[in-house]
């Protein structure tokens, strides 16, 4: 009788050391997953906010195509004011007979 129970002792050992073994595997498995899942909620929430600003981005830039629709479908005085402002301001263009003085002082 004494043999039995010593035999269902030993086969008990590998058996619990068995499923120490897997307790602890599955524990690094959910480590593993908790720790991705929350990476790719950070990229997740990064990538939104790009979108976003590309968003803006886009309809900034719609406005502004759709001013200077206006400005190119019209004819009006007050039109060609504001193109010869915008050459002149943003493009450095000048009048063919105009001289240009730069202030290199900065001042």
């Amino acid at each position: 009788m004494k043999d039995a129970v010593r035999e269902v002792v030993a086969a008990k050992k590998p058996k619990k050391r068995r499923n120490i073994i897997l307790g602890v595997c599955f524990g690094l498995f959910i480590v593993y997953a908790c720790v991705t899942l929350i990476s790719q909620q950070v990229q997740i929430n990064q990538k939104q906010s790009e979108l976003a600003e590309l968003e803006d981005k886009i309809i900034i830039q719609e406005v502004k195509n759709g001013e200077v629709e206006d400005v190119y479908k019209s004819d009006d005085k007050e039109n060609e004011e504001y193109i010869k402002k915008i050459a002149r301001d943003e493009l450095g263009y000048a009048e063919p007979d105009e001289r240009v003085f730069i202030n290199i002082a900065g001042e």
